[in-house]
């Protein structure tokens, strides 16, 4: 016999703390053995001092205080555009891997030292053009940084361009905002988000074209529950604000279908209040978004992110979707 929506929403629920618990201890396992590969072993003829290395261990850890000082004073050292040229080296071998730790330490001597620096932006291209949305925003920014240097894209203005267009079709703002960024200045154009029309302008600038069908990878689902000063629960899903549970579960429902016929995969946002974040208490978060998460993991929706409220996400961009499945 087939469960309950509320029965299996309940035992998936119980089921998403315990993995959530679990995957951050594993996370955090896997950045530390990707990181000391990435951050702390030279290449050969370019060993660093063991100052830099020592900041670099703490540029991989967890967001501290340390980390910011560390980030801080990797301008400053002797060697550092040995650091630059290591890890663009190491991002070129993977660049699919999560790179993080890599670009903010990137970011923090860019900032400083663009001026003088000598920089590849080759393996920040590849960054870009792989499936993983948090790489391809902090390339995206420090590309934006880069491009007030324009010696930087000399013969690589094009290809920068071409890579950075499809990122405009994500759902996720702060993405899109910093892939536009660094589209006017390398482009010079001062075009608004529409991806169609940088698409235009390029395949008529460069006489290439440039399909942006398949560019979307992932299909973003943005809930906001809430209680009204009444007492009464909302959920609110673009412009539209759902008072049943039920009606939730049906948008969850069609939202998956989606994701299956276009092979997207489908991720969940929970938008939160700010406060409830600075609490860093699991289960106090857990308690403000439990019947979401019973609905979406109830349906198979395991990828949940909570954010603060006052990040902006877009609708989908369905031009740019993969071919479907055929029925």
């Amino acid at each position: 016999m087939r469960r309950s929506v509320e029965h299996q929403g309940e035992r998936d629920s119980t089921g998403f703390r315990g993995r959530l618990r679990r995957s951050v201890a594993w996370l955090l396992l896997l950045a530390t053995l990707a990181t000391l590969a990435t951050l702390a072993a030279p290449a050969r003829g370019q060993e660093l001092t063991p100052e830099t290395v020592e900041l670099l261990d703490l540029v991989r850890g967890a967001p501290s205080r340390e980390q910011f000082g560390a980030l801080r004073s990797l301008p400053g050292r002797p060697d550092w555009q040995e650091v630059v040229n290591l890890l663009l080296r190491q991002i070129r071998v993977k660049p699919e891997q999560d790179h993080s730790h890599v670009l903010l330490a990137l970011q923090s001597i860019t900032d400083v030292r663009l001026a003088t620096m000598a920089f590849d932006i080759d393996p920040l291209l590849l960054i870009l053009q792989t499936s993983l949305w948090s790489n391809q925003y902090r390339a995206a920014k420090l590309i934006g940084k880069l491009a007030e240097q324009p010696r930087f894209f000399l013969g690589r203005e094009r290809a920068t361009i071409r890579t950075l267009i499809p990122l405009l079709t994500s759902q996720r703002a702060k993405l899109v905002q910093s892939a536009l960024v660094g589209l006017r200045k390398v482009s010079g154009q001062d075009l608004d988000r529409d991806p169609a029309a940088w698409t235009h302008w390029f395949e008529d600038q460069y006489n290439e074209r440039l399909g942006l069908q398949g560019a979307v990878y992932e299909l973003l689902f943005v809930v906001q529950p809430f209680n009204t000063e009444e007492g009464q629960r909302i959920y609110r899903i673009g412009s539209d604000e759902l008072t049943e549970l039920s009606a939730l579960h049906a948008r969850v429902k069609d939202f998956r279908g989606q994701a299956e016929r276009y092979r997207l995969h489908p991720v969940a946002i929970i938008l939160v209040p700010q406060d409830h974040l600075r609490t860093l208490d699991v289960d106090a978060l857990f308690a403000e978004v439990d019947d979401v998460v019973r609905v979406l993991t109830g349906l198979d929706i395991t990828d949940i992110t909570t954010v603060a409220d006052s990040e902006e996400f877009l609708p989908p961009c369905l031009t740019a979707f993969p071919t479907p499945r055929t029925p």
